[in-house]
C-alpha cells in the first residue's frame, strides 16, 4: 500500500513538472521577438551595393552602415550555393555575387587585419566588359585597404568590392604583406 502511494505521488509530481515545462515553453515562445525574414539574394545584392558605396566614405559616415555590415556578415553563409557565383573558404571567406566580391571573416581579431592590403585581379568572361585601359591585359586589378574600405561589425570583419562587370572567368584575391613580400592568404581560381 505504501509503495502504491509513493508511485502515485511520483506520477502526480511528474505530471506537474511536465505541465510546468510546457507552460514555460509556451511563455518563452510568446515573448521571443519575431524572427526577421531571411535575406534573399536580391535583397543581399542591394545591401551590398549600398555597403560598397558606404565603404568609400569617411569613418564617421561609415559607422551608419555597421548594421548592414553585421546583417550581411551573419547572413551570407546562410544563402544557398546557387544564389552566389563562387565561394571559397580562406582566412576571409570569399563570395562572388554578380559584380560583388565579399570578403567575410566571422571571428576577426586585430591580428587578422594587421596586413591592411587586399590585392585582387578579376578576369571577366567577356573582355569587352573591361575598361579600355585593361583590355590589353585581360583583367582588372587593384588594392583595397581594410582600414579605409572594410567594416568591423561586432566580432566580424567584412569588405565589399564592386567590379565594373558581372560574370567572372577567374579571380585572384588575398591579403598581401608588402613589407615581407608574401601573401598572408590567397585564392586564385577559375570560376
Amino acid at each position: 500500500m505504501a509503495s502504491l502511494r509513493a508511485v502515485a505521488r511520483k506520477a502526480v509530481f511528474a505530471a506537474l513538472l511536465s505541465s510546468a515545462a510546457v507552460a514555460s515553453f509556451i511563455v518563452t515562445l510568446r515573448i521571443m521577438p519575431a524572427a526577421r525574414p531571411a535575406l534573399t539574394a536580391s535583397s543581399m545584392r542591394s545591401m551590398l551595393d549600398a555597403l560598397e558605396a558606404c565603404g568609400q566614405q569617411d569613418a564617421q559616415k561609415k559607422s551608419a552602415c555597421l548594421a548592414d555590415a553585421t546583417t550581411i556578415s551573419a547572413s551570407i553563409s546562410a544563402l544557398k550555393p546557387q544564389e552566389y557565383d563562387f565561394f571559397r573558404a580562406a582566412n576571409f571567406n570569399v563570395y562572388v555575387m554578380n559584380q560583388f566580391i565579399v570578403l567575410n571573416r566571422k571571428t576577426c581579431g586585430a591580428g587578422d587585419i594587421t596586413v591592411d592590403e587586399f590585392h585582387y585581379r578579376a578576369w571577366p568572361v567577356s573582355k569587352a566588359d573591361l575598361p579600355e585601359r585593361s583590355r590589353e591585359h585581360g583583367f582588372i586589378g587593384g588594392v583595397q585597404s581594410f582600414s579605409k574600405s572594410g567594416f568591423r561589425a561586432g566580432p566580424a570583419c567584412l569588405m565589399v568590392l564592386k567590379l565594373p562587370f558581372a560574370g567572372l572567368e577567374q579571380l585572384e584575391i588575398g591579403q598581401y604583406d608588402r613589407v615581407a613580400r608574401k601573401w598572408e592568404w590567397r585564392v586564385h581560381e577559375k570560376i
